[in-house]
């Protein structure tokens, strides 16, 4: 049986207390039999006290360490985007190439100086498609399914893609064997402010009564031609969204009688102007519409 070291510890102090009280009661003849006050029987009980009152543990809090966060590091390194330039044929002017990203329809452009051979972009990883025009919107091109390829009609951009770091080669500027309408204009591009319209009476129509007429306007600038109809009987007619430059107006029937303006009209933009048809006896280009 084990007994608590406590209790051993209070049998002596009270002991000790016990015999303190009997010497100083009895009057014992002894020649140096000290005599204890009661301060120095509280000091001894004290002493004794706090002997045997075990010291408090400390009270250990424990620290909580946030755990870091890692921010992340991960950024989109931008690719290096190259290719050829070249030119509608016969000319070398300065070029406005876009990159446009197909999710968000965002372009970064790049200016392109006349004669240049090459080019260079950087981009940031996506998916694009890449496209020119001549500073006056009058000719565009694109990187297409067809590139350079002759007798080509697929006009649709060519998408490819973008990774980070990545060096992206072939993406040529090249084909520029489509009508302007088949090459897309940039965001933000404002036809009304950068194209003309051309517009005017129809008249003196010796086969009869006025049919359905393809009204053309053949560019003497670029290969380009734009066209609008008219319905019969119609006496007037309007061709929008010209770029600016001159412009030859013919209007063909469907038995291939043609009639135009022999003067040259020049386009100006955001600005409509007349040209009327009344001859219809001098040659003309043929009808491109056939």
């Amino acid at each position: 049986m084990q007994t608590h070291p406590n209790r051993w510890a209070l049998a002596r102090l009270f002991s000790t207390i016990f015999l303190l009280v009997i010497f100083s009661a009895c009057n014992l003849p002894s020649a140096a039999t000290p005599t204890l006050s009661a301060d120095a029987v509280a000091t001894v009980v004290a002493g004794t006290m706090q002997a045997l009152t075990p010291s408090a543990a400390p009270t250990v809090i424990p620290t909580m360490t946030a755990t870091p966060t890692l921010a992340s590091t991960a950024t989109l390194t931008a690719a290096q985007v190259s290719g050829k330039v070249c030119y509608p044929s016969g000319i070398a002017t300065d070029l406005k190439a876009y990159f446009q990203n197909t999710t968000t329809n965002q372009a970064v452009e790049l200016s392109i100086t006349a004669g240049s051979a090459q080019y260079s972009v950087e981009l940031t990883p996506a998916t694009y498609i890449a496209y020119a025009w001549v500073t006056d919107f009058s000719i565009g091109g694109s990187y297409s399914a067809c590139g350079q390829m002759p007798g080509c009609g697929d006009a649709t951009p060519k998408p490819f893609n973008v990774a980070p770091g990545q060096k992206v080669t072939g993406i040529d500027l090249c084909d520029w064997s489509h009508g302007p309408f088949d090459v897309q204009y940039p965001p933000g591009f404002q036809p009304t402010a950068r194209l003309g319209i051309v517009s005017g009476s129809i008249s003196e129509y010796p086969y009869g009564n006025l049919p359905q007429l393809a009204v053309v306007a053949f560019s003497q600038d670029t290969p380009y031609w734009y066209w609008a109809g008219t319905a019969a009987g119609q006496v007037y007619y309007t061709i929008t969204d010209l770029p600016p430059g001159d412009y030859q107006i013919v209007a063909y029937d469907n038995a291939s009688h043609a009639g135009g303006s022999p003067t040259i009209v020049t386009v100006i933009a955001g600005q409509t102007t007349t040209v009327d048809i009344t001859d219809w006896a001098s040659s003309w280009p043929a009808n491109p519409l056939k």
